[in-house]
């Protein structure tokens, strides 16, 4: 199968950032609600 190597590596990339990044959202939104700049959230979004 063309690809199909590629895909598994991109499915194991895919999972360790979820895994990497999994916060809960009611804590991530507790830490940002009024402790960031709206600039500042801003400028690190792009």
């Amino acid at each position: 199968m063309v690809g199909s190597k590629n895909m598994t590596y991109t499915s194991k990339v895919d999972d360790e950032i979820r895994k990497r990044f999994d916060f809960p959202k009611v804590e991530l939104h507790l830490h940002l609600d009024g402790a960031i700049r709206h600039q500042t959230l801003l400028d690190l979004s792009m």
